[in-house]
């Protein structure tokens, strides 16, 4: 994944099956697709879920808090996000470590609506830096990507457009 601000769709939904037709109507519009493996049923921090998404999607990569399915995505020719969630200094933290272990594409930070906690972790990942959660405006989006963001991932719709 290049530092360039990349314009991507988190398609995630429920089941594998779904996420195929869904990816489909993703990559229609022309972008990039990413499903966060974490929120289809049944498959919790299973590899095959990933190994089937590659093999059976156009999806061009996957989203997941899980270090074991990043390591799968990549393995499966995948782009691989890592998503983290900072609730406390203890988990920011942590991240470096944990990023060197799963050698993400890039890392997503939850919430993506901290552009301070942006720029520290500009300082101390390689990998590019993706904004996620309560991105709800025009302005969070603004701010993510001043702050050093490449993308950003949001559910809101008209986000997706912007």
């Amino acid at each position: 994944m290049s530092r360039t601000r990349a314009r991507s769709t988190p398609c995630s939904r429920r089941t594998a099956a779904s996420s195929s037709c869904s990816t489909e109507r993703c990559k229609a519009t022309g972008k990039t697709v990413l499903v966060d493996v974490d929120l289809l049923d049944g498959f919790a921090a299973r590899e095959v879920v990933v190994t089937w998404l590659a093999a059976n999607t156009r999806a061009d990569g996957v989203l997941s808090t899980k270090a074991n399915l990043v390591r799968a995505a990549k393995r499966a020719g995948l782009v691989a996000v890592h998503r983290f969630f900072l609730v406390d200094s203890f988990s920011y933290h942590q991240l470096a470590r944990v990023v060197a272990q799963s050698q993400p594409d890039a890392v997503e930070i939850l919430p993506g609506c901290v552009p301070r906690v942006l720029t520290w972790l500009r300082d101390d990942v390689d990998v590019p830096i993706v904004a996620g959660g309560l991105v709800c405006d025009k302005a969070d989006v603004v701010a993510a990507l001043g702050a050093g963001a490449v993308a950003v991932a949001s559910s809101n719709r008209d986000v997706w457009g912007m």
